[in-house]
């Protein structure tokens, strides 16, 4: 009885390590790099970078978070502070 559950642990491991490899090997032959790495050019960072330092070309709105009615952030009035509640005398 022991040694069926051994033997079936065993099974298992070996088949873990089959599908494993077997994964690898697919993505090899399909040519799936795991580590693959895109190799830019110099000339291409710099060109990404000068337009980044220029800013965008359309002049960007101010965006707004709150769900406001209003066009701008800076006509909101802002809230009251909630009183404290006194218990009467």
């Amino acid at each position: 009885m022991l040694q069926s559950i051994i033997s079936m642990q065993e099974k298992k491991k070996t088949n873990k390590h089959k599908k494993r490899k077997e994964k690898l090997l697919n993505a090899h032959r399909s040519g799936i790099s795991f580590a693959k790495r895109e190799t830019v050019s110099l000339a291409e960072v710099k060109e990404k970078v000068n337009s980044l330092m220029e800013g965008p070309s359309e002049p960007v709105k101010p965006v707004c978070h709150r769900k406001h009615k209003i066009p701008s952030c800076a006509t909101i009035p802002t809230m009251p502070k909630p009183t404290t509640f006194q218990p009467q005398k």
